[in-house]
């Protein structure tokens, strides 16, 4: 499969729901208040990346790579970021809802949590 890579794009107010993003790579984009719930990410790479008020609630991370990417004011109930690509993973979020998240054996030294909901979480 060739890689399909998107560069310096904002994106806003766009819904995504159950949309599949197979091989992707995402460089320096934006997100701002777009709708991924129940997306499969699979084997698509953001790097660089921003997200704000975005909804990820129970999207498909499985092989998924976030290299220094953030989320400011984002649900991400439900996420499985134990699946997530290990290479370059940096993520960093600020008002965000992590409730029922799984980072179980993830390496997080980098990671800030920063004004979250972090309810029932396993790490």
């Amino acid at each position: 499969m060739n890689t399909q890579t998107i560069e310096h794009k904002v994106f806003e107010k766009i819904d995504y729901s159950d949309d599949k993003f197979l091989d992707f790579e995402f460089l320096n984009c934006e997100f701002k208040n777009c709708e991924f719930s129940r997306c499969d990410l699979r084997e698509t790479d953001f790097i660089d990346c921003k997200f704000t008020g975005c909804n990820f609630s129970m999207a498909k991370l499985k092989e998924t790579g976030l290299k220094n990417v953030q989320f400011t004011d984002c649900k991400l109930i439900g996420l499985d970021f134990s699946v997530c690509n290990d290479f370059l993973f940096t993520v960093n979020f600020n008002n965000c809802y992590l409730d029922y998240t799984t980072f179980y054996k993830k390496k997080m030294k980098k990671t800030s949590f920063e004004k979250c909901s972090i309810k029932e979480a396993d790490f």
